[in-house]
């Protein structure tokens, strides 16, 4: 199973399709923007994907066989900033070096569950990228398509995920 997640300003939309794309589960949200900060979007995340993942009927042990894709949404001033910091501001510096860090620690979770190939789409994906680690830069593969497509266009197969030797040894790739 494959979760796509368009996590915007405004709300939060998961849909969850099984191996042939039918969609099994749609809901949304909250909004999931890092403006807001990681743990508001997170939480935004996780109540789009929990309302889909029960309208489709699916339980947390369903989670341990599904593989995710994240887009979250930028700010509308966001193109001030990033001109400012990039003519070395240090308030404008500051704000981008931030939202890159939060950015790179959700890029560290997925990389921390065995999710090794990761995308950035949306509108400051392009000059985000620069301001992140250069191990993270490494690890960025370009988008396939639009925010929820291209989500679920990572999470289906796209992922080199690790191989688990048994079946007690595999663990979610996403934590419900």
């Amino acid at each position: 199973m494959y979760l796509g997640i368009d996590g915007g300003g405004t709300r939060c939309r998961a849909r969850i399709e099984d191996e042939n794309g039918s969609v099994l589960g749609v809901a949304n949200s909250g909004p999931a923007t890092m403006r807001i900060g990681f743990e508001r979007a997170w939480r935004s995340i996780m109540e789009a994907t929990e309302a889909a993942a029960a309208q489709a009927g699916l339980t947390g042990e369903d989670f341990a066989r599904m593989y995710a894709g994240i887009g979250l949404a930028d700010a509308a001033f966001a193109p001030i900033v990033m001109r400012h910091a990039n003519q070395g501001d240090p308030v404008g510096r500051r704000i981008v070096e931030r939202a890159a860090d939060a950015i790179g620690d959700l890029l560290d979770l997925f990389l921390a569950r065995g999710i090794d190939r990761l995308s950035l789409v949306g509108g400051l994906a392009d000059v985000i990228t620069p301001w992140l680690t250069p191990d993270l830069r490494a690890r960025l593969k370009s988008p396939d398509a639009d925010a929820a497509a291209g989500a679920l266009l990572v999470a289906r197969g796209r992922l080199d995920l690790p191989k688990r030797e048994t079946d007690h040894e595999q663990t979610s790739k996403f934590r419900v």
